[in-house]
């Protein structure tokens, strides 16, 4: 067993995901794009056996406030593969929705949990590169009221989403 080993990172990351918004009065979606929203991030790693590591991240993400902005924590366990260059990583990601208020409309929000899997790669003793699928637990995220034009809900939706990210990081 190695010694044990703290590691601080800060990253940001950006990403493509498709969220869908749905209007119970027409036969019809409605796609929302959003354009590669991006996210800031503060992590702390523990090594506790040789190659695993576990990390606590905390972040925002910065996207559409009416559609998907907020705080995020996340829980991962990473895995160097035969060298140290290359690891697997997973984890569970919680995102907390901005609730967002307008002279016609409201958008409600709600937390959505989400389940990622992906690898990473060390670009040099300080940085590294990750890239991550994130599954969705609960699809829906919040709605959008229009109450003065159009009276509707539409419902949030998201459906899966892709990160890459890059980061720098010192040892302790």
């Amino acid at each position: 067993m190695s010694a044990q080993t703290y590691q601080y990172s800060a990253s940001i990351e950006a990403f493509g995901m498709r969220v869908d918004g749905i209007d119970p009065n027409v036969n019809y979606d409605k796609n929302i794009s959003l354009n590669s929203p991006t996210s800031f991030y503060f992590s702390m790693s523990f090594q506790f056996v040789d190659a695993n590591f576990v990390s606590i991240r905390l972040g925002y993400l910065v996207a559409d406030k009416e559609k998907y902005t907020g705080p995020e924590l996340g829980i991962y366990y990473r895995r160097y593969l035969l060298t140290k260059k290359t690891y697997l990583l997973t984890g569970v990601n919680l995102h907390l929705n901005n609730s967002y208020e307008s002279g016609v409309g409201k958008t409600k929000q709600k937390g959505i949990t989400l389940i990622g899997l992906g690898f990473g790669i060390n670009i040099d003793k300080y940085g590294f590169f990750e890239l991550l699928f994130y599954q969705p637990l609960n699809n829906n995220f919040g709605f959008t009221y229009d109450e003065e034009f159009n009276p509707q809900i539409i419902r949030r939706n998201i459906y899966g989403m892709v990160k890459a990210g890059l980061a720098f990081r010192i040892d302790i």
